[in-house]
């Protein structure tokens, strides 16, 4: 293990406690939050996602896409929260994730890949769900030159 990785994982074990959740175990937010473990098939797509990006994921959520053809067919994808591998980053991504807010790895049921932005919420079933940002809107009879 390089240097970084440690450094790394002791990062993640930082955020998981932040989270409430434990790291003794690699965790998934599955199904409206529920937490259990890793399946067969979900650690070879974190070991993938880890071939494929220099971080370490801490935490994985589980998410049916919400589209009608999407629901359908049983499309799905999984957030992984990561530690970057960018120390000087490291508090600001912390502060972040104080705030529901954090990068993930986004893989599809193709195994498709990509970084995204997201926002996270704690479920009731101790695990996190993906949560969408509700901006707040001015109202429209509001007059501004008022």
């Amino acid at each position: 293990m390089t240097e970084m990785r440690f450094l790394q994982n002791g990062e993640a074990a930082k955020r998981l406690k932040v989270m409430g959740l434990s790291d003794d175990i690699v965790l998934c937010s599955y199904k409206g939050g529920q937490k259990r473990r890793f399946g067969k098939s979900e650690l070879f797509m974190l070991q993938d996602a880890e071939k494929a990006y220099p971080y370490v994921v801490y935490h994985t959520i589980y998410t049916m896409k919400t589209e009608l053809s999407d629901l359908i067919e049983g499309k799905y994808e999984y957030a992984m929260l990561y530690v970057s591998d960018e120390k000087t980053k490291w508090d600001a991504e912390l502060e972040n994730l104080k705030n529901c807010r954090c990068s993930a790895i986004i893989c599809d049921e193709k195994g498709a890949m990509r970084v995204e932005d997201i926002c996270i919420a704690k479920a009731k079933k101790g695990g996190y769900i993906r949560a969408e940002i509700i901006e707040d809107e001015e109202s429209e009879d509001e007059d501004p030159e008022d």
